[in-house]
């Protein structure tokens, strides 16, 4: 192609297998030789988690799922392993339970400083490997730094939930799309794929679209 495949990924910070799939497509981008014009859309698998969530992520799946911690554990290791076939980190205990609406308010002013890609993977590092806590600001702004972001920019960002709109705009275009669940590729604007599929099956997907783009 001329030009790199424009692709929207619908994804939540909290969701693993966004994290997962975001890899994959990655490495399936270099596999099939098809460059990405990637845009990250904000979704929330659940809104209504408390900022203030003592539960881990653990103890609120044995909830929900009427689960033994040790089900959950065993889930989670498999998972685990799903991430270690893309090579990015995962500890299935390490996670506490945090509403994601201000870290998808981060990624969009990251993203109008160039910075969205580094953004939503330093989030999801830190949710999934480091065991921090994506819903406090303090963590975020420390974050938004860390890539290379103007610190009190972010903070001001954060304070004043400028960016709280566009968050709310993707989750109404994914409701549109008629998404049920993340993570959700939409290549092109006409071409949907939900799912961590695998690097192979991405690598396919995208040379069978890039394809049809050129054919057009």
């Amino acid at each position: 192609m001329d030009k790199p495949l424009k692709v929207d990924i619908w994804s939540d910070i909290a969701c693993p297998f966004c994290y997962i799939g975001k890899h994959q497509l990655e490495k399936a981008s270099e596999l099939a030789g098809v460059p990405l014009d990637v845009t990250y859309r904000s979704y929330q698998l659940d809104p209504h988690v408390s900022d203030d969530e003592e539960r881990t992520v653990i103890e609120m799946l044995a909830e929900k799922y009427n689960a033994s911690t040790e089900q959950i554990m065993e889930s989670q290791e498999r998972v685990r392993q799903m991430a270690e076939d893309v090579g990015v980190g995962f500890v299935p205990a390490g996670q506490r339970a945090a509403n994601t609406d201000l870290g998808h308010q981060l990624i969009h002013f990251a993203a109008e400083h160039g910075k969205q890609a580094e953004m939503k993977d330093r989030l999801f590092r830190d949710y999934f490997t480091d065991g921090g806590h994506v819903g406090r600001s303090d963590r975020l702004v420390d974050m938004a730094e860390e890539v290379g972001l103007d610190r009190e920019a972010a903070a001001e960002a954060l304070e004043s939930g400028r960016y709280a709109a566009a968050v709310e705009a993707d989750v109404a275009a994914a409701r549109e799309l008629g998404v049920q669940g993340v993570p959700f590729f939409l290549f092109e604007d006409k071409y949907g794929v939900s799912g961590a599929r695998g690097v192979e099956a991405f690598a396919g997907a995208l040379r069978q679209v890039a394809a049809e783009v050129s054919a057009e």
